[in-house]
């Protein structure tokens, strides 16, 4: 089964990406072969964070469809960390 975390984390200071320990929303997905967005919006000095088990392509935005090639890239195995997402943003992802 595949699997993808998505969180947002609070940036420590508000500038930098350093990220408080504890994530402020996370949502789990397991199926993403077609675009699936968050249900949990981004709030006031929000980084995000993805983990997955399977590469997929990432969108951001307040109604974001992912797409093949034509938004961020996360491989499988890995943890990527994004910067400051704009308030009230989600995710989408879809498997590569």
């Amino acid at each position: 089964m595949a699997l993808a975390q998505i969180a947002f984390v609070k940036a420590l200071d508000g500038l930098a990406q350093i990220s408080a320990a504890t994530p402020r929303a996370t949502e789990t997905k397991t199926s993403f072969a077609t675009s699936t967005q968050t249900t949990m919006t981004s709030s006031n000095f929000d980084t995000l964070e993805i983990t997955t088990d399977t590469t997929l392509w990432v969108a951001v935005g307040t109604n974001p469809t992912a797409a093949s090639n034509a938004d961020r890239l996360v491989l499988a195995g890995q943890t990527r960390n994004f910067g400051h997402i704009p308030v009230g943003s989600k995710v989408a992802i879809i498997a590569a």
